[in-house]
């Protein structure tokens, strides 16, 4: 009777899962001898196909990975950039560019990227104001930015008259875009003032205002 071994290994062969070399590509194999009075031996060989053929799969997903990551990085560019650079002048910029094609208005995309980058910053508006007599009474000022890194884009004004200690009003004024040394006006009309004196009152001019709750951006390039 054959010994085991050999038989497994006529088997393999039969069913054709050795190579003509006794080797399989890509797995171990191993061959049984038998001599009269000589324990069995086993020799086992490692195929080079196996090693070759994980190297070449392994490359092509390294492959793979860099072409996907430069794509994903490409697309996100100017995303990333807007991150980087974000509560400044060029965020601002790189957020308008990025929005160009969303189907909106230029007025609103400018808005929504000023909200979007704007912080609140130190007062450096300095100005003068007063009350005007223009089809009724308004309150109408005019601010100057003396910041040399900021542009304001929104500030508010608060104003109390010594008649009515305590009626205080406040207005916001938004979307505001205040260069360094530039200056812009604002203007609280009649019905949102709370207190409006009479036109021929002597007290007229004896109130308190100040400017508060300043947001803007750095300027950079």
């Amino acid at each position: 009777m054959l010994p085991f071994a050999l038989h497994t290994g006529l088997l393999r062969a039969a069913l054709g899962l050795n190579d003509p070399n006794g080797e399989r590509p890509g797995q171990a194999t191993s061959v049984a001898t038998s001599a009269p009075g000589c324990a069995a031996k086993t020799r086992v060989s490692y195929s080079r196909e196996l090693f070759c053929w994980d190297e070449g799969k392994a490359m092509w997903r390294r492959v793979f990975f860099i072409v996907l990551l430069s794509m994903l990085v490409a697309g996100c560019k100017d995303e990333l950039l807007e991150q980087w650079y974000k509560g400044t002048t060029k965020g601002v910029a790189l957020c308008k560019k990025n929005s160009a094609d969303l189907g909106m208005s230029a007025f609103t995309i400018s808005t929504l990227c000023t909200e979007r980058h704007q912080r609140r910053m130190e007062d450096t508006l300095e100005g003068t104001a007063g009350y005007e007599r223009q089809f009724g009474t308004v309150f109408r000022g005019r601010v100057s930015n003396k910041s040399h890194e900021f542009v304001v884009t929104r500030f508010s004004v608060w104003l109390e008259h010594d008649d009515a200690p305590g009626d205080r009003t406040l207005s916001s004024f938004k979307d505001r875009w205040i260069e360094p040394d530039g200056s812009a006006t604002f203007e609280i009309g009649g019905n949102d003032l709370k207190y409006m004196p009479k036109a021929d009152s002597p007290q007229k001019g004896n109130f308190s205002w100040s400017v508060t709750d300043v947001y803007g951006v750095r300027v950079s390039f």
